[in-house]
Order: C-alpha cells, then structure tokens, then sequence
C-alpha cells in the first residue's frame, strides 16, 4: 500500500502567527493559522494537548481525526525543526 501526503501537508509553509502560536502553546490559534478543519488534530504534541498528535499513528482509523495523521505529523515536523519545542514563548 502507498501512502500519499495531502498536498497541503506538502506545501505548508509556517506563517508567522502559525510559529506564535507554537511558542505559546495556543492549539486554536495554531489550527487556524495551520488551514486544520476542527476535526482535526492539533501539530501540538499530546503530552502538551489533549488533542495533540499521538507519537504513533493510529493502528486502524476510523475517524476523520485519525485520518489526518499523516498530514498533521508533516506539519509537526516542520514546526519543530524551525522553531524547536513548543510553548516555549
């Protein structure tokens, strides 16, 4: 099975309010400066959100939230390689 990556996970390019609401750890505000739908989950951690992204896809998804693992985790990791950890601010 080939996995595919959304195309808006490939072309995310952090916005400036996007990085402020990393650093201050704001999961609404980094939903909407990320373009996620509410049903989505947050690029912020679980151990920081409880609606964060768990380190591990999950094993048989179901819902639209687990669906949109793969192109949150991308948005994750662009994230954490530009500005580190977040709720740092």
């Amino acid at each position: 099975m080939v996995k595919r990556t959304s195309t808006i996970a490939k072309k995310f390019k952090p916005s400036q309010a996007a990085l402020d609401a990393w650093h201050a750890g704001n999961m609404w505000e980094l939903h909407r400066a990320c373009g996620l739908a509410p049903w989505e989950f947050s690029p912020l951690p679980e151990s920081f959100d409880a609606y964060g992204l768990p380190e591990q896809a999950p094993a048989a998804p179901e819902t639209c939230m687990d669906l949109s693992w793969g192109k949150v985790r991308h948005i994750q990791q662009e994230l954490y390689a530009l500005v580190g950890e977040p709720g740092t601010a």
